[in-house]
Order: C-alpha cells, then structure tokens, then sequence
C-alpha cells in the first residue's frame, strides 16, 4: 500500500528518495496508501460477476472481503503479526467449489512482494482466531449467497494504478533480481485521474500553488506531475508546522502555510519549489537533530528495564518480565511503562519551557536537561511508584 512509483532516472532535481523524504514531512506515503485502498475497493467492485482465470481455471467472483473496511479490523488483523492481503474476492468455481483470492492494493509495485498475496497466507489468516475477521467474513459470505464449504484458495494479484513508473519496474533488471519477481499476470492496473485522486489529500491546494509558482501547472494534469506537487505540498506543509512547533511544545502550532512560504520567498529570494525545498531541507536538518536528541533523553531518562525491574521487585517474580502483564484487568507490563513513559515526556516538556522561559535558546536548555540526566532519572522514579500505587500494583 505504501511508497510511491517514482523509480528509475532522476527527474530534474527531484530523486525518488528526495521526494519520498520531503513527502514523508507531511506523511505523505500514509496518505497516499490510504487513498489507494479507498479508490482501489471501489475499482475493485468492477471486476465482480466477471469470469476470471486462474492458473487456467475459471472462477466468477461474487464479493469482496475488505480486511480493512474499519480502524477496528484493521487493528485486529494489524495485531496478528501475520502477513495479509489488503482484500479478498470471493466466488465460485464452474462446478461450485467456493473460491477465495486475495488482492493487494500497491500503490508502488517496487514495495510489492508476491507472498503477501499467496493463497497460503490467507488461509493462515483466516485460520487464525479473529472474531472480527470471521465476522466480516460471514457478513460478506451470507450477503453474496455463497455456500463456503471448503474453499479452494487461489492465489491473488496486486491492484495497481497505471503509471509509467510501475510498467518500468516490471520490466527492469531489479525486479527480475528479486526474491519474487513480478510478472503481468500477478497485477491488475487501474487508470487514475490525477487531480481526482489528489484532490481530496491534505497537502494538494498548496502542491498546486507550488506548481503555478514553476509554471508547471499542465503537469497536474499527468499522475507522475500530480504526485510530485502532491508530495512538494504535503511536505512543506508538514516542514512549515514542526519548524513552526516549539520543542518542547505539546501539541503541534497553528500554521499558513501559504503566507509562510510566501514569506520565505520574499525573505530569502526563494522563487521555485527546488529552492524552498532545498531551504526546508536544511532548516528539518537541524530540527530532526534535535527532536530525535529529545527522544534519546527520554529512553535514557526511564529504559524499560528499570521499570520492569521496579514491578518485579513489588512482585517478588524476577525472571520473565512479560509474565506480569495483564492480571485482574491491570494494565500490562508494556502499558503501563507507555503510560510512565508519558508522564516522563510531559515532565521533560515541562522542565524544557520553563529553561526557554528564563532565555535558554532551544539547544541549550535540552543540553542542560541532559546535564541533568541522573536527577531525571530519580523523579521519574517517582512517577513510576506513584503510577504502580494507584494500579495496586
């Protein structure tokens, strides 16, 4: 589902990962992997009650299990640990026998691995015990009047958009290298309309301003185009609010991200979307720098393992740490530590705006916090005793 298309020669300055990397700003890959799944069950309905072929056989399919259809199922088959395919088609075999095969939506065939879309791997899923899983299976199976049985599991396909870049990679000399190389038969291709597909997005009204700022706007109109700009205003967008969010803050500042950017082009003679996205690069440098040195003080201030060490002292039971969890409906042992670790993130925010409120630059008041290491350490010790009393733990 996730990633982009955009292999093969560098366009310009705009590289597949420099693209990807910007995008990702603004989460871009999520969004666009979410979107696919959408368009792609309604493209997918079209194939129903259409005779299809497998390894020469023919099949009919009937229905479609969506093993995404809500947050709550995708949780549960996410939570499996086993690998899966994004939907199935269900229907029938000429001589009855009900058949199921999987379908993935990939958004990039570069990140498509043939297993993921074995008929084995379904039918382990299906096996699994997945209430909400069988319950849409039983749904699906009992709306399309289909008699399961013992079903024949097929093998499946991936659904793909077309896209110059995804013909490419069948053809190229990486995919054929690959642990499962892909052939034609293995994808099903879906035109898309590049502004229809984008358009709903957060990110796209400003990647079509950055476009009419290139005068580039006709490449809206090519999905190749139309992914760029989207990705160009996905990621400055999401550059502008972190670069714009205090490090310490608690929650994510309000931004214009248009007024902005037109304030940096006036400020520092930044005209094209190469130029800003050059500028921004090296402005989330330095962020990312810190925010992840902020994440490192946080681990090193209360590591798992002094908590872990904290609930088997109380308990008497040194040894095997995930045998504590989950007893009399108490939180589990890595639940619990999630809820500490917050505590200790919001008492670091705390103590980090109070040194910025005395003048300390950014920098210098998370040196100053990590000058502060074992005192840290010591209170949130005590967040983590006064969590484990109120628990009864």
């Amino acid at each position: 589902m996730r990633g982009s298309p955009l292999s093969g020669p560098a366009r310009g300055p705009w590289s597949v990962a420099r693209l990807q990397r910007i995008g990702n700003w603004g989460r871009a890959d999520e969004a666009i992997g979410r979107r696919w799944e959408a368009v792609g069950l309604e493209a997918l309905a079209t194939l129903l009650h259409r005779e299809r072929q497998v390894e020469g056989v023919p099949y009919t399919p009937a229905a479609i299990l969506a093993l995404a259809a809500d947050d709550a199922l995708r949780q549960e088959v996410h939570a499996s640990g086993l690998p899966n395919p994004d939907a199935a088609l269900l229907g029938r075999h000429p001589d009855g026998t009900a058949v199921i095969q999987p379908v993935d939506f990939k958004w990039s065939l570069e990140r498509a691995e043939r297993p993921q879309v074995a008929g084995a791997t379904l039918e382990r899923l299906l096996a699994a015990p997945l209430p909400r899983l069988h319950a849409a299976l039983a749904a699906t199976v009992q709306a399309a009047g289909i008699a399961l049985g013992a079903p024949a599991y097929v093998d499946g396909f991936f659904f793909a958009p077309e896209h110059a870049e995804n013909r490419a990679w069948l053809a190229s000399a990486a995919n054929a290298r690959s642990e499962y190389p892909l052939a034609l038969e293995d994808v099903e291709f879906w035109p898309v309309a590049p502004r229809a597909f984008f358009a709903p997005l957060p990110g796209w009204e400003l990647g079509c301003w950055l476009a009419e700022l290139d005068r580039s706007v006709r490449l809206l109109d090519t999905i190749e185009g139309a992914e760029r700009y989207y990705r160009l205003g996905a990621g400055f967008q999401g550059a502008l609010v972190r670069l714009a969010t205090p490090l310490f803050a608690d929650a994510p500042a309000p931004v214009d991200a248009r007024a902005e950017i037109a304030r940096l082009r006036a400020q520092h003679r930044l005209y094209t979307s190469a130029e800003l996205a050059t500028y921004l690069e090296r402005q989330m440098a330095a962020r990312e720098t810190l925010q992840r040195a902020l994440r490192e003080l946080e681990a090193a201030v209360y590591p798992f393992r002094l908590f872990r060490a904290e609930v088997e002292a109380r308990r008497g039971t040194p040894g095997d740490g995930e045998a504590l969890a989950e007893e009399n409906g108490a939180p589990g042992l890595r639940e619990g530590y999630r809820a500490v670790r917050a505590a200790v993130r919001a008492y670091l925010r705390e103590q980090g705006q109070a040194l910025v409120a005395r003048g300390l630059p950014e920098a210098q008041a998370l040196a100053e916090l990590q000058a502060r290491l074992p005192t840290l350490t010591q209170h949130a010790r005590t967040l983590a005793r006064r969590y484990l009393d109120a628990q009864g733990r």
